[in-house]
C-alpha cells in the first residue's frame, strides 16, 4: 500500500463535507486533487469508497466503515504532532506522583483537571502509599514527585505546606459509639485499626492501642471498616467531614489528650533527577493545595 496521510485526510474530509468541491476548499487544494487522491486510495485499499452515480459523492458501506479508521489514524497523528511539539518545548513525556494514603483525594481533583489542560500529552502515574512509602518511592527514582504527612522526608528535597490532624472515630453501631467519655483502657478492649506500609513500616505502638490490632496499608480501607463497626481509628479530618455530619461515624470524647494528631504534609522530590516543566508546575500548585 503507497496511501499518505493527504490521502486519508482528503477521504475523510470528503466524507464531512459531502462533496468533493466542498471538501477541496476545505484543505486549499483544487477540486481535481481531492478527487485524485480519493481514486488513488480506493485503487490502494481495493475497494471503492464512494458512490459516484448520484449528483454528489456518498459514502458506500465499506467507506463508512474505513472512514472510521482514517479518522483515528489521523487523530493519531495529530495527537503524535502536538506530543513531539511539546517534547522540543522541553516538557518532560512521563510524570509519576506518589501520593501518602494519608492525604485526602479531594485536594487532588482540581489540581489534575488543570494539569490536564495545562499537559494535555503528558503520560501521568499516580501511585498511593503509606508512611515511609513515599521517600522510598522517590528516593528509588520509582517517583519523581511525592507528598506525605510524617515526620520530616529522610531523603530528597522537600518543603512543609500544611497540618492535617486526625481524630478518634467509630461507626455509628459500634459499642463505643454511645459513650459520653472514653478511657484508654476502654479503647484497649476493642480493635483498632492502624496503617502500615507496603515495606513493613507501623506507626509506634501508644498507651491506648487496642488489644486486637488490624494492621492495613490503605486509610480508605480502614475508613470503610471503621464505618462497618469493625474497629475505632484515627483518621485524617478531611477525609471524615462528611460522615460525621451525616452520622454514619462518631467522635470518640477521650478523656486524656492524645499525642502525635497532627501531622504535617510535605511535598518531596529527588535531588539527583532534574524535574521538567511538567514536575516543576506540579511542585508550584501543590504547594497551593486548599488545605
Amino acid at each position: 500500500m503507497h496511501f499518505s496521510l493527504d490521502h486519508l485526510r482528503a477521504f475523510v474530509t470528503a466524507a464531512e463535507e459531502g462533496s468533493f468541491s466542498a471538501a477541496a476548499r476545505k484543505l486549499g487544494k483544487a477540486q481535481s486533487a481531492v478527487s485524485t487522491a480519493v481514486i488513488d486510495l480506493e485503487i490502494d485499499l481495493g475497494v471503492e469508497l464512494f458512490d459516484r452515480s448520484g449528483r454528489t459523492p456518498v459514502l458506500t458501506a465499506k467507506g463508512e466503515s474505513l472512514v472510521i479508521d482514517a479518522t483515528l489514524i489521523l487523530g493519531r497523528c495529530r495527537e503524535m504532532e502536538q506530543k513531539a511539539a511539546s517534547m522540543a518545548g522541553g516538557v518532560e513525556p512521563k510524570l509519576t506522583l506518589v501520593v501518602d494514603d494519608f492525604v485526602p483525594l479531594r485536594f487532588f481533583e482540581d489540581l489534575l483537571q488543570r494539569f490536564s489542560e495545562q499537559f494535555p500529552d503528558l503520560e501521568l502515574e499516580i501511585l498511593f502509599g503509606a508512611l515511609g512509602d513515599t521517600d522510598t518511592l522517590v528516593e528509588s527514582g520509582r517517583a519523581d514527585v511525592g507528598m506525605m504527612a510524617r515526620k520530616e522526608p529522610g531523603v530528597g528535597r522537600f518543603r512543609r505546606i500544611a497540618n492535617i490532624g486526625q481524630t478518634a472515630v467509630v461507626g455509628a453501631g459500634h459499642p463505643l459509639a454511645d459513650k459520653k467519655r472514653v478511657s484508654a483502657a476502654e479503647l484497649e478492649e476493642h480493635r483498632e485499626l492502624l496503617i502500615t506500609s507496603r515495606g513493613g513500616e507501623r506507626v509506634v505502638r501508644n498507651e491506648f492501642l487496642g488489644r486486637n490490632a488490624w494492621w492495613v496499608e490503605s486509610y480508605y480501607l480502614i475508613f470503610d471498616l471503621v464505618r462497618r463497626g469493625l474497629g475505632w481509628a484515627f483518621l485524617p479530618e478531611p477525609m471524615i467531614v462528611e460522615d460525621l455530619k451525616k452520622g454514619r461515624l462518631v467522635r470518640l470524647p477521650l478523656d486524656f489528650q492524645a499525642t502525635g494528631l497532627v501531622l504535617p504534609v510535605y511535598i518531596v522530590w529527588s535531588r539527583s533527577r532534574r524535574l521538567g516543566p511538567a514536575g516543576q508546575w506540579l511542585l508550584t500548585q501543590m504547594g497551593d493545595l486548599p488545605f
